[in-house]
């Protein structure tokens, strides 16, 4: 959502003398009026756009186009501790991808460029540590991200388990 599209880019045509021009309304491109002053768009929604391709005013074609909006997948994350020595599955601190696929990068750039992608999503800190978590979705080859930072702090140096044996 948010990105310009040139609907110039998405015709193709068998007249290559044509001109194009872009509507709103199939009625508008039948007629030749109202057309787009910017063939450059930034729909909010989904919509269908429709072109004309005229050599004379008498000798033209229309067709329609539909520009999908997809959204930015937005994870819902919350922050994790471990015990030193211990591990974590950043998985489980994702209470919601936003529709997209999860990957765990260790930097910010890394997750907006989607490069270097941790191995594992369970991890092993020594320290506190910023994660962060890319969700992508790709439609018809276009990729919209969401980028969110986790932090896996350390727990008190006491944090192993009581065993209790012998009777009850």
């Amino acid at each position: 959502a948010g990105n310009a599209i040139n609907l110039a880019s998405l015709v193709t045509t068998s007249a290559p003398a044509a001109s194009l021009t872009f509507h709103t309304s199939q009625d508008d491109a039948t007629t030749g009026a109202n057309a787009l002053v910017n063939s450059t768009v930034v729909p909010a929604v989904n919509t269908t756009y429709y072109v004309r391709g005229a050599l004379t005013s008498t000798c033209f074609a229309t067709a329609s186009m539909t520009v999908t909006v997809v959204n930015n997948p937005n994870p819902i994350v919350a922050n994790g501790q471990v015990c030193a020595g211990g591990s974590i599955d950043l998985n489980t601190l994702v209470t919601n991808a936003g529709g997209g696929t999860l990957s765990f990068h260790t930097t910010l750039a890394d997750a907006q460029t989607g490069t270097n992608p941790l191995g594992s999503s369970t991890v092993s800190p020594a320290s506190a540590t910023n994660y962060y978590v890319r969700s992508a979705v790709t439609f018809n080859g276009v990729t919209c991200y969401g980028v969110k930072e986790i932090t896996v702090s350390m727990k008190a140096a006491n944090c192993g388990t009581i065993t209790v044996t012998g009777p009850n």
